[in-house]
């Protein structure tokens, strides 16, 4: 998956960004070799989900060349606070194998 072409795609919809958007593309974003979170481990790893914490990932994927992080940064900037809380606690789920959390059932 290009991540910066998708995150462009869904920003130009003018639809309303939802977690289950966004997942496939965090997933992807771990695929690509950021498997502790990359650029935005802070964010995806460790739940410090307030858009401060989003804007200094953006700017160390941005330092450290990392396109695919700056382009997930820009879209969780997109979303609120409870949406990217979301998105940490239902890829933690999935993650640690708890399928019944990662299916929407929190």
């Amino acid at each position: 998956m290009n991540i910066p072409e998708e995150v462009k795609k869904l920003i130009k919809s003018g639809k309303k960004i939802t977690v289950p958007m966004v997942l496939p593309i965090i997933h992807a974003y771990y695929a690509n070799g950021n498997d502790t979170g990359g650029s935005l481990h802070v964010v995806l790893d460790d739940g410090n989900i307030g858009k401060t914490f989003i804007a200094c990932c953006w700017g160390y994927a941005h330092d450290n060349n990392d396109l695919d992080g700056m382009a997930l940064c820009v879209l969780l900037l997109q979303m609120s606070e409870s949406q990217v809380d979301k998105i940490y606690h239902l890829d933690y789920a999935e993650k640690s194998g708890l399928r019944y959390f990662a299916k929407g059932n929190a």
